[in-house]
This record gives structure tokens, C-alpha cells and sequence, in this order.
């Protein structure tokens, strides 16, 4: 089976336009990400999924001069169709699904959700639902058979409109499949802790996690982010117990 890496990307952001292409340690967030991903040993393809309308010429560029990487283009908001059309252009067997707002995705994750969805019996396996790593490492891997049944299923659905535009959903939500969903172990359960790239806090704070460890360590984990947080002022509790103790506002941006 051909498994491929399916990265949602695209310019539009209402909060932090362009985020995708922002520079981190000299490279546009995007390829830090793909770099990450291609470090999983269980990925096949990477396909950068992209908007097919006017303002995403400037990811359409990075994605051709990145030859590992393939280029497909998709309705904006129709999240679900642009990626079922990425996977069926690419005889996809299974979706690895990741945002591009999750620069620092820990490729160790892609290979545990991926590895055990490829050697057990389920529908799909994620660590999202509920989140016990911190967010920014979300991976949801299911079957291109599967998304075309929920392309099919959702058309008229009270909730077809998000079932749409968050793709998996449909999986883990219905209860009409077999699911596992990953649980991180002590040292990496922090679900509060926020690595995902949405605001100018939030760059800001991955970058630095991205200037500082990957100069001599390109495969940093996420415990090595975690001890390097932990020794920064206002990081703290990092080092003291897990964070579903903590309040829920905490480092939650």
C-alpha cells in the first residue's frame, strides 16, 4: 500500500496570513515541517494539499522547486474533497493527515499512529481525540477508501459544512468505525501546551524551538522540546507533573 503524508496548507489566515512560508532558522516554516515529516520511516509520499484559488501562488511556487514533495490543489474550504482529490491523484492507499500549521510535528508520532493503523484492524487511529500531546503534534491516519465513503455519506448532512472542513471527524465522532486513539505517556502529556503555529505568540515561540534545537538535532523529539521549554522562565511547570493538573488556560494560546 502506498501511504502519503497529506499536508492541508494554504496563504489564507485570518489571524496570521501567510504563516506557512514565515521563516524559521533561515527556512520557510512549511519545509522545516516537511523536512519532519520525511524523517518518518513509514511515509511514502509527502503531498502538500493547497487552495486552488488566487493568493496561494506563493506555496505553489515552494511546493514545485521542492522535488520530494508532490503539489496538489483542491477547493479552499471543501478541506475533505481537496484532500480525498490529493489522495485519489496520487493512488493513495492511506492518509496520513497533518496541518500545515504544525511545523514541528515529532516524525516518531507519524510512525506510531501510522504503525499502528498498518498493523492493526481499525478504521482509523489518531491522537487528537481526546489531545494528551501537546497540540501542534496531531497526526489522523485512515484509509482513502474510507474518506471516499464519507465524501459519499456527508452530502446532505445537517453538519456536512464541518464535516468538510475538519476532513476526519466523520472517523472518530459517528461512532460508525473502528478507532483507537494514541495516548501519550508521562514526560509528553501536556494537551495544554500549545506548538502549533496560529498567532505572532505562537510563531514566535516554535521558531525559537526551531533555532535553538535543530542546529544539533534536526530529529528533535518531543521530550527534547519539552526540557528545553522547561528550562525557560514561565515554563516551570513543564518539569513538575502532567498538564492535565494544570488549569486549562495554561500556555494555551
Amino acid at each position: 500500500m502506498r501511504v502519503s503524508a497529506i499536508i492541508e496548507a494554504r496563504m489564507g489566515s485570518s489571524r496570521l496570513p501567510g504563516k506557512v512560508l514565515m521563516d524559521m532558522d533561515g527556512w520557510p516554516a512549511i519545509a522545516i515541517m516537511i523536512q519532519r515529516v520525511m524523517m518518518a520511516e513509514l511515509i511514502d509520499t509527502v503531498i502538500l494539499a493547497t487552495p486552488d484559488t488566487n493568493g496561494n501562488e506563493p506555496l505553489w511556487e515552494f511546493a514545485e522547486k521542492a522535488p520530494p514533495v508532490i503539489l496538489t490543489k483542491g477547493p479552499e474550504d471543501d478541506v475533505l474533497a481537496r484532500v480525498l482529490d490529493a489522495a485519489e491523484s496520487t493512488k493513495t492507499d492511506v492518509i496520513v493527515e497533518l496541518t500545515g500549521d504544525c511545523p514541528i510535528i515529532d516524525p516518531r508520532l507519524i510512525d506510531l499512529c501510522t504503525g499502528y493503523f498498518l498493523c492493526g484492524d481499525y478504521d482509523y487511529v489518531g491522537n487528537t481525540a481526546p489531545l494528551s500531546w501537546p497540540r501542534g503534534m496531531d497526526v489522523r491516519v485512515f484509509k482513502t477508501d474510507a474518506l471516499r465513503r464519507i465524501h459519499e455519506a456527508v452530502k446532505g448532512d445537517a453538519r456536512e459544512v464541518y464535516w468538510r472542513e475538519h476532513v476526519s471527524p466523520y472517523l472518530y465522532e459517528t461512532g460508525q468505525f473502528k478507532t483507537r486513539n494514541m495516548q501519550a505517556p508521562e514526560g509528553e502529556a501536556f494537551p495544554t501546551l500549545n506548538l502549533s503555529v496560529d498567532t505572532r505568540e505562537d510563531y514566535r515561540r516554535v521558531r525559537d524551538i526551531v533555532e535553538t534545537l535543530r542546529k544539533g538535532n534536526p530529529a528533535f523529539s518531543i521530550k527534547d522540546i519539552v526540557t528545553y521549554l522547561a528550562s525557560l522562565p514561565g515554563y516551570e511547570q513543564l518539569a513538575g507533573p502532567l498538564m492535565e493538573e494544570k488549569p486549562a488556560s495554561w500556555l494555551l494560546s
